[in-house]
């Protein structure tokens, strides 16, 4: 069993610290009143957040970390949030947002 996500730098934290506080963070973020809302964060730290939302295990969070300044949508519009797009580049982004908007 991989416990490397328990790992812990001297005073600093393990992928499960990271995830348990981007986490509390999604949390309050959905606990107000519904409206376009950013999280900006570092790809361990996304990648962690991620991990939890889609219910994958820390041994996909490789796949799971996003390129530099890559975006991800999360969608909270039923009983479970729906990430799509995910590691979007920011060049890709205006054609997606037109046609998510076009709908």
């Amino acid at each position: 069993m991989n416990k490397a996500n328990r790992l812990r730098t001297p005073g600093g934290e393990s992928s499960e610290d990271v995830q348990a506080r981007y986490v509390d963070l999604w949390d309050e973020a959905c606990s107000g009143e519904r409206r376009p809302t950013a999280l900006v964060g570092h790809g361990g730290g996304i990648a962690c957040l991620l991990l939890w939302l889609t219910g994958s295990g820390f041994d996909r969070h490789l796949q799971h970390v996003p390129g530099f300044a890559g975006v991800t949508c999360v969608e909270i519009s039923g009983p479970a949030p729906r990430v799509r797009p995910m590691n979007v580049s920011p060049a890709d982004l205006p054609v997606l947002l037109n046609a998510r908007t076009a709908r």
